[in-house]
């Protein structure tokens, strides 16, 4: 293959869309905090023996605070999707929101998405993908705020009073983690330069051997 060849190929290559990475992103706007679960994934390690299901982040606030009932949701909508079959609406459960009360193993310093779901529905072996929105209103309860952290925490799934996975990690972007970030390069930025510069290098070769 000529280098010609060769550049042109690293250039399409380069245009090609990136899949949305796994994370968890927080943002507010006036007194709505909205919670976004993306691609999140987890293995069940034993069965889904409860008629619920948590999907918790763990330990991203600070002591001292308090739980957060289901009356302060404002909107939201969720997708499960088991071992890679369609996505599946989930129903909100109807008790705390956002963040849980004490009740172990979970905590108030935990932020999760609380779900109704009849027993067995999950089995152990099952791997499933959480995609979800969660909008708070924080003008209902001094509780609901932004996480205190940003960057790697842990996440699981569980129970009442059970995980029902093992502890994973996960990515938190949090809206007030940075303020006045200094403008950057986003990926797409990144990878049109590369194509850009991919394209620009093979005609430059072929300019030469003309």
């Amino acid at each position: 293959m000529s280098l010609w060849k060769l550049c042109c190929l690293s250039a399409v290559l380069a245009c090609l869309p990136v899949l949305a990475n796994a994370s968890v992103n927080f943002t507010q706007n006036n007194n709505e905090i909205t919670m976004e679960v993306v691609n999140e994934t987890y293995t069940l390690s034993t069965d889904q023996s409860e008629n619920i299901l948590y999907v918790a982040f763990l330990d991203v606030f600070l002591p001292g605070g308090g739980s957060v009932s289901d009356s302060a949701r404002l909107s939201g909508s969720a997708t499960m999707s088991v071992n890679g079959g369609p996505p599946v609406n989930l129903a909100w459960w109807s008790g705390w929101q956002y963040r849980p009360g004490f009740q172990a193993p979970w905590t108030p310093e935990d932020v999760s998405y609380l779900f109704a779901l009849d027993p067995l529905t999950l089995l152990a072996g099952d791997e499933i993908t959480i995609n979800g929105t969660l909008t708070m209103d924080a003008s209902a309860n001094s509780n609901i705020v932004l996480p205190d952290v940003s960057g790697t925490v842990s996440t699981v799934i569980g129970g009442h009073d059970l995980y029902y996975s093992a502890v994973t990690s996960a990515n938190l972007t949090n809206g007030n983690a940075v303020s006045n970030p200094i403008p950057a390069v986003g990926l797409p930025g990144i990878v049109t330069g590369i194509a850009l510069f991919a394209l620009l290098a093979g005609w430059s070769l072929a300019r030469r051997r003309a």
